[in-house]
């Protein structure tokens, strides 16, 4: 049914994310957050999380949930809207150079209409 994506043995994506953020400038750093700061929690989140793992094996979420692009941006919504202390909008996955999957907030979904 899926393919190469079926193999037994598993196989592995290299995906880019990008993230929007709403929140309050602070004055000082004259900046939402501290971007290293914002790259580290995510990275420390994927990786824990996601990163050189059976998604459909070893993470809970993804057992009752197939590892869609769309179920996986899902997944990390819920993770980062809190960790991330801005008011998440929305999160772009990239599968590859012209494959991308959208997750955003309603209030999002009306700015970009």
């Amino acid at each position: 049914m899926f393919d190469i994506c079926s193999n037994k043995s598993g196989h592995g994506h290299n995906y880019r994310l990008d993230i929007c953020v709403e929140g309050r400038l602070d004055s000082k750093r004259s900046m939402l957050r501290d971007i290293e700061d914002m790259d580290s929690y995510v990275q420390k989140f994927i990786d824990e999380k996601l990163n050189y793992k059976r998604l459909d094996i070893e993470v809970p979420y993804f057992i009752d949930n197939q590892s869609t692009c769309e179920n996986i941006l899902e997944f990390l919504w819920f993770g980062f809207r809190d960790g991330l202390k801005l008011n998440l909008l929305g999160l772009k996955l990239w599968e590859n150079n012209n494959n991308y999957f959208e997750f955003f907030d309603t209030k999002m979904e009306k700015i970009l209409r």
